[in-house]
């Protein structure tokens, strides 16, 4: 064993109160806006800006993110611009094709269509197409894996594996992208075949 060492910033990585403690160090983060609203999860944060119209938007969020910056700063943290994104939402009857750059310490933050949150992917209109192409295309991966080992297992093992991997991905997040009435049905009739085909693989019928 090591001998005792001193703490005097930070917290070790991997340690069992970490996580508790991070949450408690950056739970006044809200406190160096006016604006904008907060989405906090672990050392991934969200900030939702709203406005009337476009103009009076752009003019409040380049401030706004500067008040955040001298918090990060401040607390010794560090804003990974690599990582952050910008997205506007809009509807689809008024598209808003260009609007002006967020530049943050002289580095401009990408502009995108749609990105993940919190395992579930969130698009510029709120169509949810994007959602539900990825889970598409991972469950249909994961039934062809079980479909070529599906002779080797009983059924009950069969719906375990089918409760762990694609029952969770067609679950997760359900309320929010399923419920939506913009949601799209032809995107959602296609989950619904696969969970059909899920179905017949567990009772081992004919594909």
């Amino acid at each position: 064993m090591s001998d005792y060492q001193s703490t005097t910033c930070g917290v070790t990585q991997g340690s069992i109160l970490g996580q508790l403690l991070f949450f408690i160090y950056i739970n006044d983060m809200p406190l160096s806006k006016h604006t904008a609203q907060f989405i906090l999860f672990a050392d991934d944060t969200s900030l939702l800006f709203k406005s009337k119209d476009l103009s009076s938007l752009t003019i409040n969020v380049n401030p706004e993110l500067t008040k955040i910056s001298h918090w990060i700063s401040a607390n010794k943290l560090s804003l990974n611009i690599g990582k952050t994104k910008c997205m506007l939402f809009q509807n689809t009857q008024n598209q808003i094709l260009n609007h002006e750059e967020i530049i943050r310490h002289g580095n401009q933050i990408e502009k995108v269509d749609h990105f993940k949150c919190l395992c579930i992917w969130v698009d510029k209109n709120l169509n949810w197409k994007k959602n539900t192409n990825e889970n598409w295309k991972e469950i249909a991966q994961l039934l062809a894996i079980i479909n070529k080992i599906k002779p080797l297992l009983q059924s009950c093992t069969l719906k375990q594996i089918y409760n762990a991997l694609v029952q969770t991905l067609l679950a997760f997040g359900l309320l929010v992208w399923y419920s939506n009435i913009r949601c799209n049905l032809a995107n959602i009739s296609r989950l619904f075949k696969l969970h059909k085909k899920a179905v017949r693989l567990m009772i081992k019928a004919n594909l």
